[in-house]
C-alpha cells in the first residue's frame, strides 16, 4: 500500500504537496470542504516542508492571512479559494511554491484570442473568425476597466523577478474568464449575457482604433 503523501515529511516539494491538496478537494465534488482545517492543513505543512518559507515574510502575517482567506470562503468557489491561497503564496516571494489552480481553469470559460505583449502594449494576434476585426488591435481596456489595472490584478498571482515574468504569462491570463470575473475591481462582469448576444462574446471596448 502507497504512503500517505501527505505524510512523507521532507519528500515532496511544496509544489507538489500544494497540487496534491488541490486534487484532493476537487475529487469530493459532492462534499462540503471544511476550509478552516483544509487551510490551517496547507498552511502547517507548507511551513514545515519548505526549506526558507519566511525569507521574505514573517509567520505571524503569513498565519493570519491564511486565517483570514479561511474565514472568507463562504460563497467562494474552488477556483477562487485557489485565486486567494495563490496571491498569498506569490507574497512569500518563491516562484517555485504556487497553488496549480490551472487545472480549475474551463475550457469553455477561455476566450477566444491569443494575445502578445509587444513593447508598446498587448495585441490581439488570433481570434475566431466572428471576430475578426479584433486582430492587431491594441488592448486598452476590457469591459471599460483599463488594461493596466487588469494587468496589475492579474499579477498579484505571480512572483515578479522581472518584466519578462509579466510578458510571459499575462497574454494567457488574458483569456480566462474566471480571473477576469474575480480578481480586476468588482471583476469584468464579462459573463452577465447582453440579449441577443452569445454569452462569450468578446467586449466592443476591447477594440482600439
Amino acid at each position: 500500500m502507497d504512503p500517505d503523501p501527505l505524510s512523507m515529511k521532507g519528500i515532496l516539494h511544496p509544489i507538489l504537496l500544494l497540487l496534491i491538496l488541490c486534487i484532493k478537494l476537487q475529487a469530493q465534488p459532492g462534499e462540503t470542504i471544511d476550509w478552516d482545517y483544509e487551510i490551517n492543513l496547507l498552511a502547517r505543512e507548507l511551513e514545515a516542508r519548505h526549506p526558507d518559507l519566511f525569507f521574505q515574510t514573517d509567520s505571524s502575517w503569513y498565519y493570519q492571512s491564511m486565517e483570514q482567506i479561511a474565514g472568507e470562503t463562504g460563497g467562494l468557489s474552488l477556483f477562487q479559494v485557489s485565486v486567494r491561497l495563490q496571491q498569498l503564496l506569490a507574497r512569500m516571494g518563491d516562484a517555485q511554491t504556487m497553488i496549480n489552480y490551472h487545472f480549475l481553469v474551463e475550457k469553455p470559460q477561455i476566450l477566444p484570442m491569443e494575445c502578445y505583449w509587444f513593447d508598446d502594449g498587448i495585441y490581439i494576434l488570433e481570434t475566431d473568425k466572428s471576430y475578426e476585426p479584433l486582430l492587431g488591435k491594441k488592448l486598452t481596456a476590457m469591459n471599460r476597466v483599463p488594461i493596466e489595472v487588469v494587468v496589475d490584478s492579474l499579477a498579484t498571482l505571480l512572483v515578479v523577478d522581472n518584466e519578462m515574468v509579466l510578458r510571459n504569462q499575462i497574454p494567457r491570463m488574458l483569456t480566462w474568464f474566471q480571473l477576469l470575473e474575480y480578481l480586476p475591481p468588482g471583476g469584468l462582469k464579462i459573463h452577465d449575457p447582453v440579449p441577443g448576444q452569445d454569452r462569450h462574446q468578446l467586449p466592443a471596448d476591447r477594440q482600439c482604433p
